[in-house]
Parts: C-alpha cells; structure tokens; sequence
C-alpha cells in the first residue's frame, strides 16, 4: 500500500494507469503526450497509424488490402487512411466497429447540426457501394485521426463499449471546456474502473 491521504492515492497517475490496464508509453500516447514512434527517423502521429513516414514510397509500403498481391507505395498517409479499407486494416478495426467509433462524440463531434466525419461512395458510378474499398471517411483531418488513435488504444485496454467510454469522456469534460484524454481523466476514469471491477455494476449505472 503506498502512504499518504486517501485523495493522494486515488489521485496517482501511476495507480490509475494500473487500474487501467495502460503501460506508461501507451498512456503517454492516450494523453497525447505521445505523438510519434519514439525514435523514428520520421516521427509523427502517421507513425501511430502503421505508417512510417508521411508520404508513402516504395521503401516504406504497406499492404493493399483491396489487393493482396499489391502494395500501397505512394501518397500521404491521411488520404489513404481516408480510406475504410486502410483505416480498418491500420486500426485493427472491424466495419462494426468503425461504425462505433464514428458514433463516439469524442472522436467525431457535431458541426454545425451535423457528424464532423461520414462515410462516402468514392466512385461516382456506385453511390451505395458496400465495398470498402471504394468508400472513403469524408471529413477526416489529422485531429480526427489523433482522437481516433488515443480513443482506440484506450478502449482496447479498457474492455469496455465503445459508447460507455464516450458517455465517461462527456460525463468528467470540465464545464465549458472541450472532452480531452488528460491525466486527470485518466484518474477520474480509473475510480470508475475500480468500481466496475469491485462491485460488478454496470459501466453505465456507474455513470449515470
């Protein structure tokens, strides 16, 4: 047990991080202290998304998963992740999960009555493909894609749904400032994981 008064200890970030599952470099990525693959010659936050530089080459391919036999070797990182292809093969992510995802208001907030990112037909000549390979996130900018990656590899750990981990992100948002994966989230959040383990009450009673 460590020493000192009670809101010391529940207020540790260390303790927290346990509590959650987390390793210290993935915490540091889920606050956003981590931005790139320490030690990379070309770091960035495409690093946290399989990439290894900004622009593709053929030096730095990645699969093609519309084509197995090919490799992507060329354009920015975002515009192929843009793709719900490549953002489901870099994510890890089933298309049942992306939908989950997208429905998060942490990741995709609304904008002017409406989700700031969608789902669209990037071929004209089908406008109600189902194949991923020809639908594209519209709206998806580099923000976006670092709320995604902090957000996923927190709810991973977490094992939780994805809209329970949403409604805690809303639930501890200071008042009248933006939802964010800070340190004290994390510590507010670990309080609510050490209920749900001890007492076995829903994430969502937990939160309500």
């Amino acid at each position: 047990l460590l020493p000192g008064a009670g809101a010391d200890i529940l207020g540790n970030v260390e303790l927290a991080r346990e509590a959650l599952g987390l390793s210290t470099s993935e915490a540091l990525i889920v606050v956003g202290s981590t931005t790139g693959q320490p030690g990379s010659p070309t770091p960035g936050i495409w690093n946290l998304w399989g990439f290894a530089d900004e622009v593709l080459s053929p030096e730095n391919a990645i699969p093609d998963p519309a084509d197995s036999n090919r490799r992507l070797a060329g354009g920015h990182w975002l515009d192929l992740l843009r793709r719900v292809d490549v953002f489901l093969q870099q994510s890890g992510l089933d298309y049942r999960q992306l939908l989950d995802l997208l429905d998060s208001y942490y990741v995709n907030p609304v904008v002017d009555d409406i989700r700031a990112i969608h789902i669209v037909s990037s071929d004209p000549e089908e406008p109600d493909t189902c194949d991923t390979a020809k639908l594209a996130l519209e709206g998806l900018d580099v923000a976006a894609a670092a709320r995604a990656v902090r957000f996923g590899r927190l709810w991973r750990r977490l094992g939780w749904s994805m809209r329970d981990l949403d409604r805690a992100v809303t639930a501890f948002a200071p008042a009248g400032q933006p939802a964010d994966l800070d340190t004290v989230f994390l510590t507010r959040l670990a309080h609510v994981q050490r209920l749900h383990a001890a007492l076995d009450v829903p994430v969502e009673r937990l939160l309500s």
